[in-house]
């Protein structure tokens, strides 16, 4: 049995429900592995991060409106999860606009 998700009516005014415009998305941070650690980091014994600037995904442009279907396709990779995270705001938004009316569920 297929379950779709309804829009209240006040959400189908023509706007998109997804909108990405120019957006890059990003990590913000991972955790150092133990041989980039410094004395300080080691001798504290928690987990450091570093913060990283490098977008994962780069000029990303999507608009989809209630009752379309997207597919998403690519090779392994190229970015496919990445983007259903940035969807859900896993990822950082470091430029651009990204607009998510409604609820989100992602099953892997």
């Amino acid at each position: 049995m297929e379950e779709k998700a309804e829009v209240p009516e006040s959400e189908r005014n023509g706007k998109p429900i997804i909108k990405l415009e120019n957006a890059n998305f990003g990590w913000g941070f991972r955790v150092k592995q133990a041989d980039e650690l410094t004395a300080m980091e080691k001798a504290k014994k928690k987990v450091a991060v570093e913060e990283i600037d490098t977008p994962v995904l780069k000029n990303i442009d999507i608009q989809a409106s209630s009752g379309e279907l997207v597919v998403v396709i690519g090779t392994v990779g190229s970015g496919k999860t990445s983007l259903l995270q940035s969807l859900m705001r896993e990822t950082t938004l470091q430029s651009g606009s990204m607009e998510v009316r409604g609820t989100i569920a992602y099953v892997e």
